[in-house]
């Protein structure tokens, strides 16, 4: 049994490409993402990086 509080596995997620008005074009916000984030007692985990990098795209994928 894993110590995982969150595990993330290949995670990706592309935006557009089936739409009416989208003509084909897609853009790729995640792809091949791994996260595992371990149960340790008094610990903080941040996702940083720069504007647009996937960080909201990720927290939309974990709360569904």
């Amino acid at each position: 049994m894993s110590d995982a509080l969150l595990e993330i596995k290949n995670a990706t997620k592309i935006y557009g490409g089936s739409g009416f008005m989208s003509k084909g074009n897609t853009t790729v916000a995640l792809q091949d993402f791994n996260l595992n984030i371990q149960a340790k007692p008094a610990t903080i985990t941040t996702i940083a990086g720069e504007s647009g990098s996937g960080k909201t795209t990720l927290a939309n994928l974990v709360l569904g």
